[in-house]
């Protein structure tokens, strides 16, 4: 039977500084892409899903799949015997690893207060959403690593900072100045330009199209 089981990294996260948030593309791009690579057929959705807020969880990336108890062992194992990992401890950045089992019903991972409809069909979404940053991060990479001379695999734990620095400020660049008509303005486009009611964090009840 399969389910959504989860595999958290949790990153040391100081007080009073921000997140680094390379850390994240450093993990996506070594280790998700070689599990996606090797495992692929076994994996029938994925995504990743990343956060920082100071709580518990705290900056925290996370590789959700929806596959067997078995083969969530074997990714899992993938994971320990990764050099990503050593190199995430050796170099005091990882606070915690977690490896967690959820339900078995595609919408388990959506957010409950969503409409049934959309918690059935979102991890689609996401999935589709997460191998285009996939190999949006590859194409980046490729070319900062160009410019660095830095190429993977790396091991020096101050070249894959410099590396994944740079990749994360291009990551973003993209996302600040081609985001709205790249992503908002085609996914609006599917559904008839039809406005819809936007709620981001610091505003709220703006109908707006793209």
């Amino acid at each position: 039977m399969k389910k959504w089981h989860n595999f958290r990294f949790r990153m040391n996260w100081p007080d009073n500084e921000n997140p680094k948030w390379w850390l994240d593309l450093f993990v996506v791009d070594s280790l998700f892409r070689e599990i996606l690579s090797s495992h692929r057929e076994i994996i029938s959705l994925w995504r990743f899903h990343r956060r920082a807020t100071r709580d518990n969880s705290g900056h925290q990336l996370t590789l959700v799949c929806y596959i067997t108890k078995e083969d969530s062992e074997l990714i899992n194992d993938v994971i320990q015997k990764s050099s990503t990992l050593k190199i995430l401890n050796d170099n005091g950045h990882l606070r915690e690893f977690l490896y967690e089992e959820g339900g078995k019903n595609i919408e388990n991972s959506s957010d409950g207060n969503w409409s049934i409809e959309i918690q059935k069909s979102w991890p689609y979404f996401i999935d589709g959403v997460s191998e285009m940053l996939l190999e949006m991060i590859d194409v980046i990479r490729m070319s900062v690593a160009d410019g660095l001379g830095l190429h993977p695999p790396l091991e020096d734990p101050n070249d894959i900072e410099s590396l994944y620095t740079k990749v994360n400020e291009r990551f973003v660049s993209l996302w600040q100045n081609e985001g709205s008509h790249a992503f908002f303005h085609h996914i609006n486009a599917l559904f008839g330009y039809v406005p819809l009611l936007a709620q981001p964090r610091n505003l709220a009840g703006i109908l707006a199209s793209f």
